[in-house]
């Protein structure tokens, strides 16, 4: 069965990276690109189920979750984007990878067994590091990490762990044992202050001023703006983008001003709906 591959089927994440547009399109096993938002390439679709793609500028890394491993690509002249390397195992379930300039380093979040691998590159290849287990998430499955002002966020079902980040070491500071209304979050967003935007699984989301809004249960709910599970957030071409995964697939921008998302700007981009047979057939096509 043939799956329609003008629509997507839980885009976890969209970004901007130099000039080209790039969708992780979790449950179709592939990734896209395009320097217009118009006419899509598909940089890989042998990769299963990739929940993020990050780059230094010279090379880009993706998740190759259910394989254990990650995917390494660089622009090759006159033959654009090309798979260069492939590292395995990276722990459980990479989940997601964030490339943090300050210290030049690769930041990867295996999900299941809860450790952080930390890579680097040498203009040939990339390298793992260190790796380090989280235990302070206790076994809970970690869908993602943020890093925000010099610290990691460790996204776990039911506790945010904070570390401290230096270029060659994290260190614990703290937890926050969330609220019953937030557990099983996919993503912390920061705005340009303490406030922030929290996703969450099955289907909802919440604004906070600060933390402690997440511990004690007093955040804005906002789940009703969304059809499906909003997934991991974005910023650029100076606004927030937030796509939808599972139940409805579709992926949406919003202006913001003075931190605050403005919903009225809503504007719908693959608007894929729930899923077709077509669609859950290719998602069984590779482990997840």
């Amino acid at each position: 069965m043939i799956y329609n591959q003008n629509k997507l089927y839980t885009p976890t994440y969209i970004t901007k990276i130099k000039d080209n547009y790039f969708i992780v399109d979790c449950w179709h096993h592939r990734i896209l690109y395009s320097d217009n938002m118009n006419t899509w390439k598909v940089l890989d679709q042998e990769i299963s189920g990739p929940h993020s793609i990050v780059s230094n500028g010279e090379i880009y890394i993706a998740e190759d979750t259910g394989k254990n491993a990650i995917r390494i690509y660089r622009e090759i002249h006159d033959k654009g984007l090309c798979l260069k390397q492939i590292i395995t195992p990276i722990g459980i379930r990479p989940h997601r990878s964030i490339y943090y300039s300050k210290t030049d380093t690769f930041y990867i979040i295996s999900s299941l067994d809860q450790t952080i691998f930390s890579l680097g590159y040498n203009q040939e290849e990339v390298f793992i590091k260190s790796s380090q287990l989280i235990p302070e998430l206790e076994g809970q499955y970690c869908r993602s990490i943020t890093i925000w002002d010099d610290l990691i966020y460790f996204i776990g079902n039911y506790r945010i762990v904070i570390y401290k980040l230096c270029r060659d070491s994290l260190t614990f500071l703290s937890t926050i044992n969330l609220d019953r209304l937030y557990v099983r979050p996919n993503d912390l967003y920061f705005f340009s202050n303490e406030s922030a935007i929290l996703t969450c699984t099955p289907k909802k989301a919440f604004l906070f001023k600060n933390l402690s809004e997440i511990k004690n249960g007093t955040a804005t709910d906002i789940s009703l703006e969304f059809l499906g599970t909003p997934y991991y957030l974005s910023y650029f071409d100076d606004k927030i983008w937030i796509p939808e995964i599972n139940q409805y697939s579709r992926i949406c921008s919003f202006d913001i001003v003075k931190d605050k998302i403005l919903f009225p700007s809503r504007k719908v981009y693959f608007n894929s709906g729930p899923p077709s047979p077509s669609s859950i057939s290719r998602k069984n096509q590779y482990p997840l």
